[in-house]
């Protein structure tokens, strides 16, 4: 019976679509508003396989697309239009035809005009949220991350947001996830000198606005343990982008200034690991994070750390020696498959 429904009203909306990409078109924000709370609706009623067929009728018929150009600063359609995204962006039919490019472009939008304009810190929380879920749940179903959104555009609304200046941590870990996300899945080798300064002022903030939330609040135990997973994951994203380049011995004048501060960043990233990662990580309890996902992003950073020319190996080697990493990391590859 709720097959032959779900039938019924998968045929309804093949009719209702145009109506609905003519109202979302319309200009006339009543007509918008009823438009994607009947979208919704369609959604949040419909589960698995069958939300994934809305979903993927949605994206053929560019009613999503359509929806991220509405032009409105009416809270209940943002806000309503998140909540789709979030229920969408579970199916790999979101990420199909650049819709999810879209999406995360349209956040990005509103988000900047929120944050320059200093008001509705909340809604600016909501939609920071629907981008980094769009971003982290692209990973799981292995799309271009280019279809996803424009790197670059990330990195620089980050660089506006400034990160280690937000007095709110729930913002913070949302933006550093951003980051992370960047870092693990962005192609580097051909950035130009600009975007490469860009990306390193990010990380350099980022990098310091974890570690103070794990030196400096020490009141709650779940905020430092997020914050230095994130840390490990920043770490480790970093290092790597740190190393593409590295080994060239043919370097320009003008890359020089670049290649120069990448070092700076590398050193960043082992004091870091070296004064706040190791000391923490090894009487940690990573039962509140994913340990696998935690455990990856620490060894990749290690590994990282050991092929960078100015990296003092013995001094590294030693201090996670005495800090007791070498019993860890064996009982370490005991536990986890």
């Amino acid at each position: 019976m709720e097959s032959l429904f779900m039938e019924l009203w998968a045929d309804d909306l093949d009719n209702l679509l145009p109506q609905m990409k003519r109202k979302l078109m319309s200009g006339t924000e009543s007509a918008q508003l009823r438009t994607v709370e009947e979208i919704a609706t369609f959604l949040k009623r419909a589960e698995g396989a069958s939300r994934g067929s809305i979903v993927r009728k949605l994206v053929k018929f560019s009613v999503i697309s359509t929806l991220c150009d509405v032009q409105t600063a009416e809270e209940s359609f943002i806000r309503i239009t998140l909540e789709c995204f979030e229920l969408m962006s579970n199916h790999k039919e979101f990420y199909e035809d650049y819709t999810a490019l879209c999406a995360t472009e349209s956040m990005l939008r509103l988000s900047y005009c929120i944050n320059k304009s200093l008001t509705h810190s909340r809604l600016l929380e909501e939609l920071l949220q629907g981008v980094c879920n769009v971003l982290v749940r692209s990973s799981k179903f292995a799309v271009n991350f280019d279809a996803v959104c424009v790197p670059r555009r990330v990195v620089l609304f980050l660089k506006n947001l400034n990160i280690q200046e937000s007095s709110r941590n729930k913002l913070r870990f949302t933006a550093v996830t951003m980051l992370n996300v960047v870092l693990q899945r962005a192609v580097f080798e051909n950035e130009d000198d600009a975007d490469a300064k860009l990306i390193i002022d990010v990380c350099r903030d980022a990098l310091k606005s974890m570690a103070d939330i794990v030196k400096y609040d020490s009141d709650d135990g779940n905020t430092i343990l997020h914050a230095v997973a994130l840390l490990c994951g920043t770490c480790d994203g970093v290092s790597r982008f740190c190393n593409i380049g590295a080994d060239g011995d043919d370097q320009t004048d003008a890359k020089l200034e670049v290649c120069q501060t990448k070092v700076d960043l590398s050193d960043c990233v082992y004091g870091t690991v070296m004064n706040v990662i190791v000391p923490y990580v090894k009487e940690a309890d990573l039962s509140r994070v994913d340990p696998i996902e935690f455990h990856r992003s620490l060894v990749s950073c290690l590994n990282n750390l050991y092929r960078q020319r100015n990296c003092n190996h013995d001094d590294l080697s030693n201090h996670l020696a005495a800090n007791g990493y070498l019993k860890y990391f064996l009982c370490l590859t005991v536990r986890l498959p």
